[in-house]
């Protein structure tokens, strides 16, 4: 009897499914670097509203001449006398919010987009490119987390091409921690404790929703620990840099803390008196917490319950619902999984359930605005 299974056939044809993904993944890119030049958009974006990646290219610059002000001065006062060649000085009423390692990721764009000449449509096209790539490292990144790929594994890449190339076309640069956390994950698999943590400092220094992550980077922290204990070390220096982060981290997030309500158009969840949206995410959170508790493991368990808080008190701008990517990630990357493959069905679903519920709209509506860019 033929086996139809796709793996199957592929492999009777000597074609692996690793090598199908990387010829699908260069497709996407190839065809993804293209969209920025046909769109119309001022911006280069999709929808020509959204400006983050003209806004934090700029806030990188003003950091460079004026250091931590950027978090405690609003952003109309801190780029006064700092010339730059496109200013973008969007939000202008508070600070820059984002860690520190923000600047550091946007600064090559800042640095090209000012000692290069060229016009603020080249630029904004340049950015989102640069977003573009970035997204798709981010993929590559994930599927080293995953594993070998299967239909389950397949369902979660998809997922996240949706939300990672939405994301990166728009101009939101979240592609790069949840990537800095993707290679973490995929660490953890390999059992390298340290990388892991450090992984998880970079994407702590590029997000504060990074914060789903902690759950990852306790357990690495833990498992150096136990490491340098049982062979009577010194605490290696992974966990000083790791406190080092989250002590900056920590700061710069209370300075632009009292700038919360200036931020947010769009209220939490748990302030919007939606008590049937509160009710669902919490149903659904603790419906799949347990049934990855039976199925996977508990560093999985915590990140659903973590993600599950964030949700509740969140801004609800649609580009923070992939950080619900994390906990998919996260399945069989501390230990072997009893039940993968329905863990990712279970999480997938809950992916695109929460993303509704919360942070409105769902993953394919990156095809509805490519339409709707590609037409104008």
């Amino acid at each position: 009897m033929a086996n139809h299974r796709p793996a199957a056939f592929l492999q009777s044809q000597g074609i692996s499914a690793r090598r199908v993904l990387l010829a699908l993944w260069v497709c996407s890119l190839v065809l993804s670097l293209a969209v920025p030049m046909l769109t119309r958009s001022p911006t280069a974006d999709l929808s020509g509203l959204h400006t983050d990646h003209l806004r934090h290219a700029h806030a990188a610059w003003v950091f460079l001449h004026r250091g931590f002000d950027v978090y405690r001065l609003p952003f109309g006062e801190a780029v006064k006398g700092v010339p730059f060649a496109h200013p973008y000085p969007a939000w202008e009423h508070v600070p820059s919010a984002n860690p520190v390692g923000t600047f550091l990721f946007f600064l090559p764009a800042a640095a090209i987009g000012q000692w290069v000449p060229m016009s603020d449509a080249t630029y904004a096209r340049l950015g989102i490119c640069l977003l573009v790539i970035v997204a798709h490292l981010a993929l590559l990144a994930m599927g080293r987390a995953l594993g070998k790929p299967g239909w389950a594994e397949l369902l979660v890449l998809i997922t996240a091409w949706l939300l990672l190339l939405r994301a990166a076309l728009q101009g939101f640069y979240d592609p790069a921690w949840l990537g800095c956390t993707a290679m973490a994950l995929a660490a953890l698999r390999s059992k390298r404790p340290a990388a892991a943590l450090l992984w998880v400092c970079a994407a702590a220094l590029l997000n504060y929703r990074a914060v789903v992550a902690a759950p990852l980077g306790a357990l690495a922290a833990w498992e150096l620990f136990q490491q340098a204990r049982a062979s009577h070390q010194r605490p290696p220096w992974p966990l000083f840099a790791a406190a080092a982060v989250a002590t900056l981290t920590v700061t710069t997030f209370v300075w632009v803390l009292p700038y919360a309500s200036a931020f947010s158009q769009m209220p939490p969840l748990l302030f919007s008196h939606d008590d049937a949206g509160i009710a669902v995410v919490l149903g659904l959170s603790i419906a799949v917490a347990a049934w990855c508790a039976y199925g996977a493991d508990r560093l999985v368990v915590a990140t659903v319950l973590v993600t599950c808080a964030l949700a509740l008190i969140d801004p609800r701008y649609w580009w923070h619902g992939s950080v619900l990517l994390v906990a998919p990630l996260a399945v069989g990357a501390y230990r072997p999984a009893a039940r993968p493959a329905l863990c990712w069905v279970a999480l997938v679903a809950w992916v695109w359930l929460v993303q509704k519920t919360v942070w409105g709209g769902m993953p394919n509506s990156l095809f509805r605005e490519l339409a709707s860019a590609l037409q104008s």
